[in-house]
């Protein structure tokens, strides 16, 4: 970040020396001039600036060399003029400050302070006085009356991200004031998104932030931004360190391992790192973790500890990291490392039961940090020990699915309805067999749930939703009205009801249901951006589309749907460049999830040619044919040879 000088943190503070002695002749005869000049001017319409501007001669060739002992008369000289130029009543809040200036440089602080801010009161855009009376309360370390400076400041001129910037740290650092601090900042990260002056402060706004979550104990927010912190600046090697460290405490493994090695590449010798690589490595079974195991056994605290348990396990030393181990699982129930270590240890004294507990613990916390490859390896070899505890099914269940193998989460969630029978649980396998499109097998299990529990309107819901996947858009109603029958206060009911009317061509019965939907949860995004769809297009209510799908936008700003769906509201408003610019934005969205989508290709063509671009226009239509499979569309295909027609 590029340093500036405005609003000092450790303003420099000069000190004019007091004279006994008179001025040398040569500066006694320039004022003898200059005031032969001042009452010339005196005598002139203008005489305030007069007084202004030998004021400003006077004050420039005082801090020329301020340590002279003809400094302080020339300071003086300038004072008086700037106070009978205060009389004339020009420009008062920049006399005002010259007179604050003067003050202040002749160590009359309290005058200093007097009159800059009556300067911020005649002219509350003129910064100077701001800068003035911070450097004074900073002197004398009075930091509340400095953050009131900062926050007029910011009261006048609320998009400055330089004083949003010293303002939050100011907070942060000199008033240990984290909430207003991270007030600040959050404000300066919104002004970068219609700002391009915040983007040199945001990095340093993110760290803040990323280590005032950090110090709190919110592990994941921090986390957030300190990511934002490392896209700003990849070198950035204190975030880099603090990220492994919360990685590690996420049990987030692989991240932790890129985090920690990129630090350890600056910081060869840092055994802290070293730890979390080691621990990092030893959980992942790789041979390098003993050398740095090495280095963080030498730490005088509990990582080290941790450390010298691994090394001993590794080694075969069992019963030396035992002792370690049965504290650490009391100090440190999170950590993977522990749980791993400790299930080795077990396992070689014959301890299966313990072994296995500690098994599943470590495989719980590696699913929960999204390691599903190591959470599947440790809980499969818990359950080679023993097979009987539901938590460990349901755990194996949950990674499977991540994992996308819905054959093997649909055995283990199995094992746990035999284990432990929940209508919840038949309600998720059904889900699965509907998502594997095994729909038969998807209904068997809504109605087995139905039956045991006819008060829940879930196993309607489900087979409502499964029946709209499988393309059945009557029963689908039939299943979503019943249970909005039993349970009419779920706006997803009403949602999907609504996406299976919309498919039979019931655009008012559609339209019925979402009005519902957004009735009952106005900020359910996807419900507004159907509706307001649906509107669009269908050129009805057109404000209201505007309104439904810009509430949707604006809690999704990058979903590109939504935005497909604001610029088709545009389009029917006549918007054309408009429509182009949103709808282009929606097709890259898109293209960035690898999800593109017809329909925007279709409007996007739609667009072009009422813009004009018939060449286009063909191009983008031509798109959403093959996008759809190359499967004949009728109404495409004439659009597309209809203007190939007219370019021959």
């Amino acid at each position: 970040m590029k340093k500036h000088t405005f609003l000092l943190l450790f303003p420099f503070f000069i000190t004019l020396a007091c004279t006994s002695g008179t001025v040398k002749e040569n500066r006694a005869s320039s004022s003898s001039v200059s005031e032969k000049t001042s009452q010339a001017g005196a005598s002139t319409v203008n005489e305030s600036w007069a007084y202004y501007s030998l004021g400003i001669d006077l004050k420039s060739r005082a801090l020329e060399n301020p340590s002279s002992p003809e400094a302080v008369e020339l300071m003086k000289q300038a004072l008086e003029f700037f106070q009978k130029s205060e009389k004339g009543g020009e420009a008062k809040g920049r006399v005002y400050f010259q007179i604050s200036d003067c003050c202040y440089y002749l160590n009359r602080h309290d005058e200093s302070i007097k009159y800059g801010w009556m300067a911020v009161e005649h002219e509350p855009e003129f910064t100077e006085p701001y800068n003035r009376l911070y450097s004074i309360y900073m002197k004398r370390k009075d930091m509340n009356r400095a953050a009131d400076v900062l926050e007029k400041l910011l009261s006048v001129k609320k998009d400055n991200a330089y004083n949003m910037y010293i303002l939050g740290e100011h907070y942060y650092k000199y008033m240990h004031n984290k909430k207003r601090s991270a007030e600040i900042f959050h404000r300066l990260v919104e002004l970068s998104g219609k700002n391009p002056s915040a983007e040199p402060y945001l990095e340093h706004a993110y760290y803040y932030l990323g280590y005032m979550a950090f110090t709190s104990g919110e592990a994941e927010k921090s986390v957030e931004y300190f990511e934002e912190v490392m896209k700003k600046n990849p070198g950035n090697i204190r975030a880099e360190y603090l990220l492994a460290i919360l990685y590690y405490e996420l049990s987030r493994f692989s991240d932790a391992e890129r985090s920690a090695l990129s630090y350890i590449d600056s910081d060869p010798d840092n055994m802290g790192a070293a730890s979390i690589a080691g621990r990092v490595l030893y959980v992942k079974k790789d041979p390098r973790c003993v050398k740095y195991l090495r280095m963080g056994a030498s730490l005088d605290n509990t990582e080290g500890i941790i450390c010298r348990a691994l090394l001993s396990e590794v080694y075969g030393e069992y019963v030396e990291s035992a002792k370690e181990l049965e504290n650490l699982l009391k100090a440190r129930p999170g950590d993977a490392a522990v749980h791993a270590a400790n299930a080795a240890v077990k396992r070689a004294a014959g301890d299966l039961r313990n072994a296995c507990k500690s098994l599943i613990s470590a495989g719980v916390l590696m699913f929960e940090g999204g390691e599903y490859d190591l959470a599947r390896s440790f809980l499969t070899q818990a359950a080679d020990i023993d097979d009987g505890a539901a938590e460990l099914h349901y755990y194996l269940g949950r990674t499977y699915e991540e994992l996308s193998a819905l054959s093997m989460a649909i055995l283990s969630y199995k094992k746990v309805n035999e284990l432990k029978p929940s209508v919840e649980l038949i309600l998720h396998i059904g889900y699965l067999y509907g998502v594997s499109r095994d729909y038969d097998r998807a209904y068997e299990y809504f109605n087995s749930a139905a039956l045991q529990s006819p008060e829940s309107a879930k196993p309607y819901f489900m087979r409502g939703l499964v029946s709209i996947w499988k393309e059945d858009y009557t029963t689908a109603e039939q299943d979503l009205r019943k249970a909005i029958d039993i349970d009419a206060g779920k706006d997803s009911h009403f949602f999907y009801l609504a996406v299976a009317l919309e498919k039979k061509s019931d655009l008012k019965g559609a339209i019925d249901a979402l009005e519902k939907a957004v009735k009952i949860n106005s900020d359910n995004a996807e419900a507004n951006n159907f509706l307001g769809y649906l509107y669009a297009d269908n050129s009805i209510n057109l404000e209201r589309s505007l309104e439904l799908v810009g509430k949707a936008l604006r809690a999704e700003p990058n979903n590109g749907a939504f935005l497909d769906s604001i610029g088709w509201v545009f389009y029917r408003q006549g918007k054309f460049p408009l429509a182009l610019e949103k709808l282009l934005e929606a097709e890259m969205r898109l293209a960035e999830e690898n999800n593109p989508d017809p329909v925007v290709f279709e409007h996007i063509g739609d667009t072009y040619l009422k813009l004009g671009d018939a060449d286009m226009a063909v191009k983008y239509w031509e798109r959403a044919l093959e996008q759809k499979g190359g499967k004949e569309n009728a109404k495409l295909l004439e659009k597309i040879n209809q203007h190939k027609k007219q370019e021959r």
